[in-house]
C-alpha cells in the first residue's frame, strides 16, 4: 500500500484548517467481502476488523492491511488511497483492529494526537510511519481531538481555558456604553492582545502588527494612538514601503 509522506500528511492538516471542511459520517453499510469478487475492480470491507479489507484488481482478489492507525473507509474511491484517519471512518460494527504499533515516539505509526494535560492545550503531535512531528496551534488557541482541528480552547472538552490562556473573565461582561448586541473586550497587559468572553470563558485575540488594543474605544487602533503602546508603532519610513505580496499555493484535494 502506498503511504502518504509526513510532508503531505502536515500540508494536508493545515489545509484541513484553513479551508474549514466539515467531515460527516455516513451510516450506510459497507459491501462486505463474500468470497468473490462481484466486481473486477472494487474493495469490500471485513466483517468484525476496521482496518482490514479486500481489494479486487481485475478480477483477482487480495486482503490488505492498513497502516497501524489507519482505517478503511469504505466510501473511498477506487483511485484513492482507502487507508484513511478514523474521524473519516464509520466503521459500523467493525469494532475490532490490529494491536497498536508504538514507537519511541508515537501511540500509533500514523495520527494526530494531543500532547500536555488541561492546562496545557496548544500542542499536538503528527505520526506518520512511526515519526513524531510536534506541532503548535496559533496563537490562544487549542488542539480538539473531536475534529484535528484548532479550536477556541472553550470549544475543547479536554481543556481548561482559563488555566490555558492565563485569565479568567470578569463577573458581568456587559459594561455602560456597550449594547446587547456589542461585545465588550478586555485588554491584556500585553498592548496587542485582549480578550472576549464567551459564555463566561475567555477567548485570545491579537491585534497586527503596528497596533494595539484601544480598550476606550473596544477595538485595534494604530498603536501610536494608544496610550503606553507607542513603541509599537510602524515607523513612518517602514510604513511608506511597497507591501510585498504573497502568492497562494493552492492544493488540489
Amino acid at each position: 500500500m502506498k503511504l502518504i509522506s509526513s510532508a503531505i500528511l502536515l500540508v494536508a492538516f493545515f489545509c484541513y484548517q484553513s479551508f474549514g471542511v466539515q467531515r460527516r459520517r455516513k451510516e450506510v453499510q459497507p459491501q462486505y467481502w463474500a468470497g468473490q469478487c462481484l466486481e473486477k475492480n472494487a474493495r469490500y470491507a471485513v466483517a468484525e476488523q476496521c482496518d482490514k479489507y479486500v481489494e479486487c484488481d481485475d478480477g483477482e482478489s487480495e486482503e490488505k492491511l492498513c497502516s497501524d492507525g489507519l482505517l478503511f473507509n469504505d466510501k473511498a474511491g477506487i483511485y484513492t488511497d482507502p487507508c484513511q484517519y478514523p474521524i473519516d471512518v464509520n466503521c459500523t460494527t467493525r469494532s475490532r483492529i490490529q494491536p497498536a504499533q508504538p514507537t519511541e515516539e508515537c501511540p500509533h505509526q500514523f495520527g494526530y494526537f494531543k500532547l500536555g494535560d488541561r492546562a496545557n492545550c496548544g500542542e499536538f503531535l503528527n505520526c506518520a510511519e512511526g515519526r513524531g512531528y510536534k506541532l503548535a496551534c496559533p496563537l490562544g488557541l487549542a488542539y480538539n481531538p473531536a475534529n484535528y482541528q484548532c479550536d477556541w480552547p472553550d470549544l475543547v472538552e479536554d481543556c481548561d481555558p482559563e488555566a490555558f490562556l492565563r485569565y479568567t473573565c470578569p463577573p458581568e461582561t456587559r459594561v455602560e456604553g456597550f449594547g446587547p448586541g456589542q461585545t465588550k473586550f478586555y485588554r491584556s497587559d500585553d498592548c496587542q492582545r485582549y480578550f472576549s468572553c464567551n459564555n463566561g470563558h475567555p477567548r485570545l485575540n491579537v491585534c497586527g502588527v503596528g497596533s494595539a488594543f484601544d480598550e476606550s474605544l473596544n477595538r485595534c487602533e494604530a498603536a501610536q494612538n494608544v496610550t503606553g503602546c507607542e513603541h509599537l508603532a510602524i515607523p513612518e519610513e517602514e510604513a511608506e514601503k511597497e507591501p510585498i505580496y504573497l502568492k497562494t499555493l493552492k492544493i488540489r484535494n
